[in-house]
């Protein structure tokens, strides 16, 4: 290469210098010019002679710059993910809200025992024993209440329907139990 380029550091570096004026983008411009160089080399190999390889150069950088631009105007502008996930499709609230709805008029038939059993364990949070303790019963009539209130909801909404309700919450309201260290889940 040294050979058929008159002091071709120079002549690197003048054509990088034009092509990062075209572009404004270093990489792109080491680029432009890799291909620049790789054209010119394959048309001296093929049998062709440049009399004036500065000249030939940046004729070639300009035909290289227009490639990229066609191509990039083909593909379209690159979108980065971050830039418009605000942008993307949110879900309609109206289903689950309804379900909430459905669920606390189905909740307001329960027998009063049941729904102040489910109200403490399930929205207040509050485990068994606490329960229990709260409103002087025993804590297996605090378990028995709350297996016939959740069961049923579950007939009045649907099994389907509960499932539903799971992305709502966060976090699933767990409490631990004093006796024995096991985990109830609140509601399911």
């Amino acid at each position: 290469m040294t050979d058929l380029i008159e002091d071709p550091t120079t002549q690197i570096r003048e054509l990088t210098r034009q092509a990062s004026y075209l572009t404004a983008n270093r990489a792109d411009a080491d680029d432009m010019v890799q291909d620049s160089l790789v054209r010119a080399l394959s048309y001296v190999k093929d049998g062709g002679a440049i009399r004036n390889w500065q000249a030939y150069l940046y004729r070639i950088l300009r035909n290289v710059r227009a490639d990229h631009v066609g191509r990039q105007a083909r593909r379209g502008p690159t979108v980065l993910l971050d830039d418009v996930e605000h942008q993307l499709g949110i879900p309609a609230p109206q289903p689950s809200e309804l379900l909430l709805r459905e669920l606390g008029e189905a909740l307001d038939r329960l027998p009063a025992s049941q729904r102040r059993v489910i109200h403490m364990v399930a929205v207040d949070g509050l485990s068994y024993q606490d329960a229990a303790e709260q409103l002087g019963i025993p804590i297996g009539t605090v378990m028995s209440r709350l297996h016939r209130g959740r069961c049923a909801l579950r007939r009045e909404i649907g099994d389907d329907s509960m499932e539903a309700l799971s992305p709502i919450a966060h976090q699933p309201n767990r409490r631990k139990l004093r006796d024995g260290g096991r985990t109830a889940a609140a509601v399911g």
